[in-house]
């Protein structure tokens, strides 16, 4: 199963940009690729989430949140566009440079 997650949350970090700066969102849409079944429409359009399905075999919150820490992180891919987001994850020297040299070149 960590395979699968790992690779939605690559290809969701890789096309939709928010994902990277948006640890819930990144949650959501994984369950939603991962079982879309686990959600429901609601009479107002709006989707509603099955806990039972969540505490029993959907990915946690945690583990796509661990899974998005190392493609960032260590492999140094998807960083967040976010300039706070960023300074808020940096938690090394290696990511205080990417957080400097994405200021360099991309701040107004």
């Amino acid at each position: 199963m960590n395979k699968k997650i790992e690779a939605i949350v690559r290809s969701l970090l890789e096309h939709d940009e928010r994902t990277r700066n948006d640890d819930r969102l990144l949650w959501v849409k994984t369950i939603w690729q991962f079982d879309e079944t686990a959600f429901l429409k609601d009479q107002d359009g709006k989707y509603l989430l099955f806990v039972d399905r969540l505490l029993k075999d959907l990915p946690m919150e945690n583990t796509t949140k661990r899974i998005r820490a190392k493609i960032q992180n260590v492999e140094n891919k998807f960083i967040p566009t976010d300039p706070e987001v960023l300074k808020k994850r940096s938690n090394s020297k290696r990511d205080l440079e990417t957080y400097r040299d994405w200021e360099n070149n991309y701040s107004e």
